[in-house]
Order: C-alpha cells, then structure tokens, then sequence
C-alpha cells in the first residue's frame, strides 16, 4: 500500500545491509570467528552473515551437531532450511522451538513438523515458561578435539525483521561461552516440568554459569547485583556510571536498584524504546529513539569503577523476561566488540533529531540539535562495509555472497 502512493519525500532514502569489511574475504567462516570474535550490528550488517554460517554447518563434514532456539521465524525461512539440510546430510540437529511466541504458534507447528519429518531432535521447550534466548552452536569436529562456535543475539532467527529491526549479533569460539551454551540447551532439552521447579527451588542445586546470566534462574539476581556494585562504587569515590539499551523497564525491583545507584551519584542513561515505569529523578536520564528501525538490541555498559563491562541480552528488564522466560545475559568480552558496543551507545546517546527525552511528569520532548543515530549507523556502514545489492537477494545467495562482494571490491 505504501508503495502505490506518489510522495517521494515521504519515503527513506533506500538501504541495503552491507557486509563487514572482516568478512569480506575468502577465509571459510569458522576460521574468522576462530580468529576473534565478531560483534554484528543490525539492520546495518546483513543478516546473511547468519545464514552463511548455518549454511556451513549444515554441508561442513567436520561439523558433527547443530543447536538452536527459535522464537519467531518468518515463515519461509532460509534458516528452517538450512537446518532441515543438516539433518538430512546426517548432522545431529536439535532445535528448541517455542510453540508460544506470540501469533506464530499455527506457523511454529508447522515448522516443528517439517523438522521432525527431515530427521532433527524438536523439542518444544517448558511448561510455563517460555524460551526466548537466542542461540545457536554449532559443533565441529577439529584437530585436538571438538570446537563450539556460538551465536547469541538479541534478535530472532527471522529475515523479514532482521532487515528492519536493530539487534546485535555475537560470534564466537570462546571455549567457556561453548561449555556454557551447551549447559543452557541442556537444561532446555532435559528438564521436565517437574524437575525444573524442583531446581529453582532448591538454589543448591542450579546449574551454574561463570559468565552468562539465565532466566529464570539467576538473570535478576546478576542484573541487580551489576547495578548495587556502581552504587557501591560510587559512595567510595570510584568511577561509577550505567548505560543501557532496551526495549523496556518495568522491573520494580530493578527501577528501585537504579533510584538507589542514581541518589548514590552513580550517572544513569537509559535508551527505552517502549514502556519505561521509571521516573527520571537527578542523576538520571531517559531517552527514547522513534526512527525509521524499530529499536530492539539490549545493551548495557557497567562502568565498574574504571573496567568498564559490557553485557548483551536476550530480555528486557521485565517481570516476564526475569520469571516467565528462559533468557541469556551474555558479556563482550574481546575490546574489539567492546569498542564496538561502546560506539553504538555513544552514537545512540547522542541522538538529536529521532529521540525524545521523557520527563519527571511523565511527558516526553523532543530532543534537537544533533543527528538521526540511525542515519549515522548508515553513512559509517556505507564508509566501511561493503555493498551487497538488494537485501532478498543477498539472503538467497548468503552461501556465497561474501566470496562475490569480495571480487566485486576489487
């Protein structure tokens, strides 16, 4: 409908996702992630980054498993495909799919179906609680033993909002964020209901993560902890300050661990998409961006008293997404994808012509003076990725497409 109308000046200026310049190589990608870790920036870098990856993993002989939690995935989705081709070229598949996402359940059963049919483990996650992490691990038979590469995101496993959606992407070989992954979707694949609440009750016996945060076992208990150590930080004096992302806060328990580090002197900035139950007070600062993306990563920044500490999660902070939900709070650990975080909530703070700041009233104002972020995200992939051409048939030809921007470059 949009299309058949005749205002040119209504419409945006067309873009592409582009490929990271890192990718723009002949290397097979298991060997870049092994490298060092990739942080994605979406709609800006491609969604075909993903699908090349499980596209490798489905047709690499050395890869010996594939799992993966899918929410809501677009109906005809290169990813269903590429999974159904690994169990059928004799991969062991298991994909945890939650028959609950909102309005897909009709096109989750049937994507269900067709796994099962081609050969793959589905489990369809627990009774009452919804598994919203995203994630996925690919297993690759290597010299020295098997190898984990991980994906974790804040986005989903869906093309269709992949281009329009701004989420962030981690890629990884890190061999302790592997045994971690792998935890998670054992505890999503071999608990029954029954035995999940004998778990949470009795705290003794929960599974344990160096460094990622789950719901429902522990995602509350980090985050509160994260922002009570700023607080404590700053009535001694050291560098304190948060940053965070999200689509939403509602948390009550979280709004009263910020109202406590923000009369400590700790500097709060917050970027909140949608329902936001906290009242800007001294100290802290809210601000939403309404542009041509919908705003959906979460990201957060602790300072940490001068070692500032970087965290990606699936979830908002939310009572669902602490009690209701199975998710994954995960920190960047190399400076490269640091940096990069740190650039993208720089960039988003700095918002003067998409954002509004919301005030003690409840009213929010627009902000002026500054420019689009999402503009800004556009001109730096244009300086610094390459160009791929129209985003559908980047998707269809993602197995490959890294190896035809690369002679195109040049």
């Amino acid at each position: 409908i949009c299309e058949s109308v005749d205002a040119p000046a209504l419409f945006y200026p067309q873009f592409n996702p582009r490929l990271p310049q890192r990718l723009a190589t002949t290397a097979d990608i298991f060997s870049i992630i092994r490298e060092r870790d990739l942080l994605l920036h979406r709609p800006y870098d491609s969604f075909t980054a993903i699908v090349e990856l499980l596209h490798a993993a489905a047709t690499d002989p050395a890869v010996v498993a594939i799992k993966q939690t899918l929410y809501q995935t677009d109906e005809d989705s290169p990813v269903i495909d590429t999974l159904v081709m690994a169990a059928l070229n004799g991969k062991q598949v298991t994909v945890v799919i939650e028959l609950q996402a909102r309005f897909e359940e009709k096109k989750n059963i049937a994507m269900a179906a067709r796994l099962h049919d081609a050969g793959a483990q589905v489990v369809y996650g627990l009774v009452g609680i919804q598994a919203h992490a995203k994630m996925c691990i690919v297993v690759r038979a290597e010299e020295g033993g098997l190898r984990h590469y991980v994906h974790l995101s804040t986005g989903n496993y869906n093309v269709d909002t992949s281009r329009v959606y701004t989420d962030l992407d981690l890629l990884t070989a890190n061999d302790e964020f592997g045994q971690e992954a792998s935890q998670l979707m054992n505890v999503l694949t071999g608990f029954s209901a029954s035995s999940l609440q004998q778990v949470l009750e009795r705290p003794g016996s929960r599974p344990q993560w160096k460094h990622f945060a789950i719901a429902p076992f522990d995602y509350h208990r980090a985050l509160v902890a994260k922002i009570d150590r700023e607080t404590k930080h700053a009535k001694e004096k050291k560098p304190a300050r948060i940053t965070a992302k999200l689509n939403s806060l509602v948390d009550a328990g979280v709004v009263d661990a910020l109202y406590r580090a923000a009369d400590a002197g700790v500097k709060i900035d917050l970027i909140v998409r949608a329902i936001c139950s906290l009242v800007p007070r001294e100290n802290i600062r809210v601000i939403s961006i309404v542009d041509r993306f919908l705003e959906h990563s979460r990201v957060i920044r602790f300072e940490n008293a001068g070692s500032a500490e970087i965290v990606l999660s699936s979830g908002d902070w939310m009572p669902r997404n602490f009690v209701r939900r199975v998710e994954v709070m995960f920190p960047l650990l190399e400076s490269t994808v640091r940096e990069h975080a740190e650039k993208i909530l720089d960039i988003s703070l700095a918002d003067g012509a998409s954002s509004w700041e919301l005030q003690a009233d409840g009213s929010w104002i627009p902000r002026r003076g500054g420019v689009s972020s999402q503009q800004k995200f556009i001109e730096i992939t244009r300086a610094e990725a390459v160009a791929l051409g129209p985003y559908d048939a980047a998707i269809e030809q993602a197995p490959k497409i890294r190896r035809k921007a690369r002679r195109k470059k040049g």
